[in-house]
């Protein structure tokens, strides 16, 4: 390929190699209408694809991330029922999805297997440019908002997978803070808006409002198409200029107004909080500045350091003069980096209605004088060492790399600048620390911060009756319109409401379904990847090691048992784990610590696993487990920082440990808002798996109220729990409870040095952990959407872990319960999982239903029956179950995972069992599962997270109704 050559009507307009990422870019533009496209060439056998269009709200209505969702449920080639649904049943794929952002919306997806990445492209790419939505208002109405009306005298209420799924959204605080923030701070502008969608105001978007923003935007001409791996790129393009010809160019009118600085008054707005709920010291600030621009990196990145500066850590100067003075509980500063003009909001948690003055002005006198007396600059070169390790490692977790490239790309390519310049900028680094002596970052803090005339305020204040004041008007509002209408206007919504609820029950046909591109059992592996993985012994200490490439950086691993821990004292081990390497030791103070971290480690982290051998419920062991990860130039530096962590931590610190309580609380709270299906889940699980019990003591609702527990404990007596913890941190970091990881290099003598630093304290006798029946539990949140979940164990039906549970799994998960609970019930997400030691969960997220969820997973067992007797072919449900198991690893999970396989009795061989199990899945196998559900079901534990109204409608299923 060379510059100006012209390739199924695209243009290559350069060629840019990118040596950082081991890469060319290769740019191209379609010449008939603009599209424009970048390839990233790198050795990556895993292929990404991503078409963004440029997407600017003009209202709350949430038409944007509506049409993300819909355009995928129908096209002109495949005129089926979610069609993206089907590929999600067949593909292996290694990542599907779309987002919506504040000023984009992006359709990406990976694959490792060729084929499999053109069929992909062929459902991507159709659905997007022409949707069946465009002119049947069915899947506007599903994915969107519909009323509901089923007699002409019944309730008239509203329903739609956005609508709850955002309902769901603004129950966190977090969220209605930086909506309100982002108001303040552009108030003409895209930004400005809730591109998501404000439940309140979704249900003004019409169904002719949403095609004429589709016709708008969603055109070539305002697309950039991404690509990224070792790609067929001619068949690509061919495939790519069958679509794009049908269009000629456009002017998308799609440019972004620069927003002009701004400084309003103060917004106060409310956000809910339980009925009976402490309302005290609960008053949330925040403070926001547009900083820059998307084509200044460096200032951008600089940004970022400023934010861990200021706020990274309970010593961080800006945080730490709000805390001692108990102005706050936590302070959080964050750079939003992803827009066309970038901005920093502070948050200052828990406060009080007096104390709001004081902490405008601590903030303000804070950053003065570090503006005059100046920065820690050991500091700031540690924040730039540590920003450039993670920016070169590189390291996504599930995110495929191409998929994180793609996104860091649109950061400026979506606004007519350089797509490489976010993807390059090893150069920064050293600039920056040049600039660090200058002063330049005092001068950035002064004129970013205190003399920035783009600045606003925001007060968030609790509220025990705004949220039932929210749904009173709802109620009232929907009253009134229906009120309004006529007989006719009436039948109208109750034939609407009807087709709609037809279409969802009707099933595709096969030869609908024929037409959509599938790969066959024969494109499937039947060999697994093996996991490297060589068992050492080093001064009496197992260690695994994980020969793999890491590019120079070193992962360690280190697991102690703490077998011996009852389940109260698993929770204390949890709060350890979460103070390591946040406080200070013998011979660091907590700054000096953090600084010294920063510059010699990468990642540093600390919490419970629990792993059940031999894939019972009935049997588990529970680890405290550490991770460090450090380039091999710093192996020395990064593991005598671990040594002084885990062996000299100093818990003396009554007010730290009181502080770290409570912000540990109040960010499970949040969590459990945002992710309650998987809190439910835990919790359900607890009384069905030794497994679930345990976690639940390290990470769930008993962890939680654990927590406030101990914070009410300090009150009386602070001592105790400091000399808990320093009498636990000896007990547990003795080298015979250790077992390492190693995954990159394995430097014996080093890894001999640390496991001498530990103790040699024997353990007690293990502790025979039982399960304990809870009961059907609920929990009340302010919230307006719940989360069901329902657990039991394959042991309950004499059943064990098979390939055929994976299957049936992934038949129900995206067969019966999507469409029961998803598109029929307007939940935001469902699934039904099977784990390695048996457990089984149903679960269901931001669901209005909750309770008809419930009765849905009993009826599991008698909907595979009926998938069975149907002969719908299992081929395809086979082929993504095969993907599930193979998902997309770093080198860091690889290791994990090839530990957790060690914990768990497991090996390649099993791994190998399974894949043939899957693959060989029949009919008669499912049935005979499909009984198993049915007994499962019977007995299975119930727990369901959720707003009051959700609660009481579950009535007698729950044992126990109480506030979290």
């Amino acid at each position: 390929m060379k510059e100006n050559e012209i390739l199924h009507g695209f243009r290559v307009q350069y060629i840019q190699p990118l040596p950082e990422l081991q890469a060319t870019l290769y740019r191209l533009v379609y010449e008939q209408n603009g599209a424009d496209l970048i390839w990233l060439e790198r050795k990556d056998e895993n292929k990404t694809f991503a078409i963004a269009f440029k997407t600017i709200p003009q209202d709350d209505t949430g038409v944007f991330h509506i049409l993300e969702h819909s355009v995928l449920s129908g096209s002109r080639k495949y005129p089926i029922k979610s069609p993206f649904v089907e590929m999600m049943k067949s593909s292996l794929k290694t990542f599907m999805n779309a987002f919506t952002f504040p000023d984009k919306t992006l359709y990406p997806f990976s694959s490792r297997n060729d084929q499999d990445f053109l069929n992909l492209m062929d459902v991507y790419l159709d659905a997007v440019l022409h949707p069946l939505s465009l002119t049947d208002p069915t899947a506007f109405r599903q994915e969107g908002w519909h009323y509901e009306l089923e007699s002409p005298d019944a309730e008239l209420t509203i329903n739609g997978v956005v609508y709850n799924e955002m309902k769901g959204v603004y129950a966190s605080p977090d969220a209605v803070l930086t909506a309100q923030m982002n108001r303040q701070l552009f108030p003409r502008q895209c930004y400005g808006f809730r591109s998501g969608g404000d439940p309140e105001y979704i249900p003004e978007l019409t169904y002719e409002g949403y095609q004429a923003n589709y016709r708008r935007f969603y055109h070539p001409s305002n697309s950039r198409i991404f690509l990224d791996g070792s790609i067929d790129l001619d068949a690509v393009l061919a495939k790519l200029d069958r679509f794009l010809s049908e269009f000629d160019r456009i002017e998308p009118n799609a440019d972004i107004p620069v927003q002009q600085p701004v400084s309003p008054p103060e917004k106060t707005c409310y956000y809910e909080i339980a009925p009976g709920g402490s309302g005290e010291k609960k008053v949330l600030l925040a403070e926001g500045w547009v900083c820059g621009s998307f084509e200044k990196p460096e200032h951008n990145l600089a940004c970022s350091i400023l934010a861990s500066l200021l706020c990274g850590s309970d010593e961080a100067p800006l945080k730490k003069t709000l805390l001692e003075a108990g102005l706050a509980e936590n302070v959080e500063l964050q750079c939003m980096d992803s827009v066309q003009q970038p901005y920093l909001i502070l948050t200052v948690r828990n406060t009080s209605e007096d104390q709001i003055e004081q902490v405008w002005s601590v903030i303000k006198n804070t950053l003065s004088a570090l503006v005059s007396c100046g920065l820690d600059h050991e500091q700031l070169f540690s924040l730039i060492d540590h920003l450039e390790f993670t920016t070169r490692e590189r390291d996504y977790g599930a995110m495929p790399r191409g998929l994180a490239y793609a996104m860091t790309a649109l950061e400026s390519w979506l606004y007519g600048g350089d797509p490489s310049q976010n993807l390059c900028c090893g150069a920064l680094f050293g600039s920056l620390r040049r600039k660090v002596e200058q002063g330049w970052f005092e001068g950035f803090l002064r004129t970013r911060l205190l003399e920035n005339p783009h600045h606003a305020r925001v007060r968030m204040l609790p509220s025990e009756r705004i949220g039932a004041e929210r749904r009173q008007r709802e109620r009232q509002r929907l009253a009134e319109i229906k009120a309004g209408w006529n007989t006719e206007q009436i039948g109208q919504v109750l034939e609407e409401f009807a087709q709609l609820q037809a279409s969802q029950a009707r099933e595709n046909t096969p030869e609908e379904l024929a037409a959509l591109p599938m790969l066959s059992l024969r494109d499937i592996s039947e060999e697994v990847e093996p996991l490297p993985q060589e068992i050492h012994e080093i001064d009496g200490v197992t260690v695994l090691h994980h020969p793999l490439e890491t590019e120079g950086i070193q992962y360690l691993e280190l697991y102690f048992s703490l077998a011996d821990l009852t389940p109260q004292d698993l929770s204390l081990a949890a709060f350890m784990a979460s103070l390591l390497g946040y406080i200070g030791t013998q011979h660091y103070s907590a700054a000096r610590l953090r600084s010294a971290m920063d510059r010699n480690t990468g990642r540093f982290a600390a919490g419970g696993v629990v792993f059940s051998k031999g894939g019972s419920c009935a049997e588990a062991q529970p680890y405290l487990l550490v991770q460090v990860s450090f380039l091999e130039s710093k192996k020395a530096e990064a593991l005598e920082l671990a040594e002084e962590i885990l062996t000299r931590t100093d818990f003396s610190n009554e007010a730290l440990l009181r502080q770290r309580l409570q912000q540990s609380v109040t960010a499970l709270e949040q969590r459990i808002l945002m992710s309650g299906n998987a809190y439910a889940s835990q919790r359900a699980s607890a009384g069905r798996s030794v497994k679930g019990r345990l976690t639940e003591a390290m990470q769930g609702i008993d962890y939680l109220r654990w927590q406030r527990e101990a914070a009410r404990s300090m009150e009386r007596n602070g001592s105790e729990l400091c000399g808990a913890l320093s009498r636990l941190l000896g007990r547990v970091f003795s080298r015979c409870r250790a077992t390492i990881g190693v995954t990159g290099r394995l430097d014996q003598p080093l890894i001999s040095d640390l496991i001498k630093a530990f103790s040699d304290l024997p353990m007690a006798e293990p502790v025979e952990y039982r399960l304990l029946e809870r009961g059907n539990e609920g929990f009340v949140i302010p919230a307006q959407v719940g989360f069901a979940a329902k657990t039991g164990n394959l042991a309950q039906a004499g059943a064990v872990f098979s390939g055929v549970a994976r299957v049936a799994a992934q038949i129900l998960s995206y067969g019966y319960l999507w469409d029961q609970i998803r598109v029929k019930g307007g939940a935001y997400g469902t699934g039904l999982s099977v784990q390695p030691n048996g457990e089984v969960r149903f679960s269901s997220f931001r669901d209005p239903n909750a309770f008809s969820s419930l009765a849905v997973f009993d009826s599991a067992g008698a909907a595979l029956r009926g998938f069975c007797d149907s002969g719908t072919a299992i081929d395809k449900y086979i082929i993504s179950t095969v993907a599930a198991d193979d998902a997309l690893l770093t080198p860091r999970m690889m290791g994990n995972l090839a530990v957790e396989l060690y914990f768990t009795g497991r090996r390649d061989a099993d791994r190998q069992r399974l894949r043939g199990e899957i693959l060989n899945t029949t009919r008669e196998e499912l049935r005979t599962f499909s009984e198993v559900l049915d007994q499962i079901c019977a007995a299975a534990g119930v727990c369901v997270i959720g707003g009051k109204e959700t609660l009481d409608a579950c009535g007698g299923i729950l044992d126990r109704i109480e506030a979290l």
